[in-house]
């Protein structure tokens, strides 16, 4: 109940995670949330997770290329 009340409120079309899900998919698979709520009552209980789990990727996107690389041009 709470994962698919998270789940629903998560931007659909933003960018997926690793495994390349995106978020849209995630609120049609409605038979995952019970398991993915199991999984994290367990990360909450044992109080480590794995170093996969928190690993991200940022990719910066030019605004204006007529300004340049400036750093508040991102």
């Amino acid at each position: 109940e709470d994962i698919q009340d998270r789940v629903s409120k998560m931007k659909s079309w933003t960018a997926p995670g690793p495994y390349m899900i995106h978020t849209y998919r995630l609120k049609k698979l409605t038979t995952l949330h019970e398991r993915l709520a199991a999984q994290m009552n367990q990360l909450l209980i044992h109080g480590s997770h794995p170093g996969w789990l928190t690993q991200g990727r940022t990719i910066l996107i030019l605004k204006e290329p007529q300004k340049g690389p400036t750093p508040s041009n991102y």
